[in-house]
């Protein structure tokens, strides 16, 4: 209760402080439809009415289809707010008939991370610690978008029956927003939107 209220609490902070669009300084659009959900002209807009489901990202237990593999998990949240560290990760678990312990199919977003200055696929335990999602060349970046697993937020949202995620992060980069779909082969996503506000969440 307490938890919840605290959780409640810090995005309406968050959302007293950021809601104030913000000029777009750059853009990836993959899908005009999806995208257009966060943007006005030159406007990138931070809190798009009608898009998330306060549940799926407030609640610590919620169902819905995390990866777009056709089928409903539970999904549970867990969020760290310690010193050097603030991020949302999202364990998606099959429902399992039978057995009394429960096996995570995957972490969003750290499922689709790589290790840093590792070229090869890491554990999962290096991901947690130091994995790195690959956003890619945004217009305006001098340099290709990277967010750091310690750092990284997700708020999830649905539309046209697939699940997308809102990603930010609190450390490099934190002035661009990005929107990735989960695909369920090998553990992949699409970054189908991306934003340079120039401005931090």
């Amino acid at each position: 209760m307490i938890r919840n209220f605290y959780v409640s609490f810090v995005l309406v902070l968050i959302s007293t402080f950021t809601s104030a669009d913000s000029q777009l300084l750059g853009k990836v659009v993959k899908d005009d439809e999806i995208c257009s959900l966060f943007y006005d002209g030159d406007k990138y807009i931070w809190f798009p009415k009608n898009v998330y489901v306060r549940s799926h990202f407030i609640s610590k237990n919620s169902e819905f289809d995390g990866n777009n593999d056709g089928l409903m998990e539970r999904i549970k949240l867990e969020e760290n707010f310690k010193k050097n560290q603030t991020n949302m990760m999202y364990f998606g678990y099959e429902k399992q008939k039978n057995e009394r312990s429960e096996k995570y199919k995957y972490i969003f977003p750290q499922s689709w991370m790589t290790c840093k200055n590792e070229n090869s696929k890491c554990n999962m335990k290096k991901k947690l610690k130091s994995g790195i999602l690959n956003i890619g060349v945004v217009p305006g970046k001098e340099k290709p978008v990277y967010y750091r697993s310690r750092y990284t937020n997700a708020f999830p949202f649905m539309r046209k029956g697939s699940t997308y995620y809102k990603v930010t992060t609190e450390s490099t980069n934190k002035d661009v927003v990005s929107i990735i779909k989960p695909t369920p082969e090998n553990q992949e996503y699409e970054v189908v939107c991306a934003f340079y506000t120039g401005k931090k969440l």
